[in-house]
């Protein structure tokens, strides 16, 4: 007797919220005052959707280890995938800097509020934090999963539902707010394309969302239910980040909000109100540990896709060592130095806000090549293994693929093109180092894989 499925629609539903939610995403969107509800949707519809069920497919098709791995290869070849997983991994180091930015500036502003914006405070804080977190997931998953859990629900669902709550009840009272809440307001104006730009950062909040794919051959009648589960969570996760948004939007003039402090700068104006400013260290303990809590998921999880991509010999064999706790030691090391000296680009930039913006699109960047890597695997995987059962498929036959890849594809290259145009919102100082850095960065991290092949092709020939 076969076993049951163990994931209804609910617990499913749980787990992709869990995955995508987010509070340090929430000021991204607050320039664009009500009409952000419609940017969310966007997002949702041309994003979030079409990377759900075509990974759902993928993973229900190809559920070996090794996620996109697994399924560039199977289409595109071992160099495609193996760049695929390297962007995967690469656009992780690259996001670290800015989640850490977050949690110290968060504890910054909750404790010590007038040295929240120094940079040289802020990236002392972000090396001894993250390497707080890298060394003890040395040990490996199992001590690191209890935190992660906990951390979720103290760090994210707690202080994200008491902001909005706060938010509701200033509203109630009659406060003033910063947001114009009448219907002309909530459609969006003509823009330019540099005040679309935060747009990407939309994109990046759902960034992640292709690793709940493995679950879809574990839900019960995945076909109906896998997709009831995906627009659960979307309404969830769209209410829940527009919410939050206007939350914060209603507490913070737009040509004054900073992406990093925004969310603390609001409850300390909600607190202020209520007169509970007392509570504002409470709250930034606990948003930082929930930030935290991220960023030790996402730590061995894509060193280990590195690891996994890497048997064949394309990384030196001093990376493919690991520990007795089956953690890839040299990964994880490489991993920390390039973190931190990332954390460098901090004293780069006019400040803070900008860094943080900078780091964000870069790695927004390196995971729309990875994504557009995958869109293109789905739609050849069609053709060239008709045959292979998939507990998922996406509706609609071959027509229903291509335009589900082909609708996030086009995202993809709309984002990346225009993540080089400048946000009119944030002073980014030189334009030149600006887009040099940008392209810099993305060519020298993009190529890396290729060295790899041209070694192996090296050392094969000799």
């Amino acid at each position: 007797m076969s076993e049951r499925p163990p994931l209804n629609v609910f617990l499913l539903t749980s787990i992709i919220v869990g995955t995508v939610l987010s509070i340090r995403n929430w000021p991204f969107l607050v320039e664009y005052g009500l009409s952000s509800i419609i940017y969310i949707l966007l997002a949702v519809l041309v994003f979030f959707l079409p990377v759900s069920f075509v990974s759902a497919e993928l993973a229900s098709g190809w559920p070996q280890r090794g996620g996109i791995y697994v399924w560039v290869k199977e289409a595109l070849g071992e160099k495609a995938a193996f760049l695929a997983v390297w962007l995967f991994w690469i656009a992780n180091i690259v996001w670290y800097p800015t989640i850490l930015s977050f949690v110290t500036a968060t504890l910054l502003e909750g404790f010590f509020p007038d040295y929240s914006h120094s940079p040289l405070l802020n990236v002392g804080l972000m090396l001894a934090v993250f390497w707080g977190i890298l060394i003890p997931n040395f040990a490996g998953i199992r001590y690191s999963g209890w935190f992660s859990a906990v951390t979720l629900i103290a760090g994210t669902l707690i202080p994200g539902a008491a902001i909005i709550a706060f938010a509701c009840c200033s509203l109630g009272s009659g406060a003033p707010s910063q947001i114009d809440f009448s219907w002309n307001a909530l459609l969006p104006k003509e823009t330019h394309l540099n005040e679309m730009i935060f747009f990407v950062g939309v994109l990046l909040s759902f960034f992640g969302i292709e690793m709940n794919a493995v679950h879809a051959k574990d839900v019960v009648q995945p076909k109906k239910n896998f997709p009831r589960a995906i627009f659960l969570s979307a309404g969830v996760i769209s209410i829940l980040f527009m919410m939050g948004t206007l939350a914060v939007g209603i507490a913070i003039p737009k040509d004054q909000i900073n992406l990093i402090t925004a969310v603390m700068e609001a409850i300390s104006h909600y607190l202020s109100g209520l007169g509970l400013g007392w509570a504002l260290p409470l709250f930034a303990v606990m948003i930082a540990f929930g930030a935290c809590g991220g960023i030790s998921i996402w730590l061995v999880g894509s060193s280990k896709s590195l690891l996994i991509a890497s048997e064949n010999g394309r990384l030196p064999s001093l990376f493919l060592k690991t520990n007795r706790h089956g953690v890839p030691t040299a990964i994880l090391l490489l991993q920390g130095c390039i973190v931190s000296a990332l954390t460098f680009v901090f004293f780069a930039m006019p400040n803070m806000s900008s860094a943080f913006w900078i780091l964000n699109l870069l790695s927004s960047q390196l995971n729309l090549l990875m994504y557009a890597l995958m869109f293109i695997a789905a739609i050849l995987l069609r053709y060239k293994f008709p045959n292979v059962p998939r507990a998922y498929t996406v509706p609609g036959g071959n027509i229903g693929m291509w335009t589900m890849a082909s609708l996030g594809m086009g995202v993809c290259c709309f984002c990346f093109l225009i993540g080089f145009v400048p946000p009119a919102q944030i002073e980014i100082g030189s334009l030149v180092f600006y887009e040099s850095f940008l392209c810099f960065a993305i060519l020298l991290f993009a190529s890396a894989p290729f060295f790899f092949f041209q070694r192996k092709e090296i050392i094969s020939v000799r």
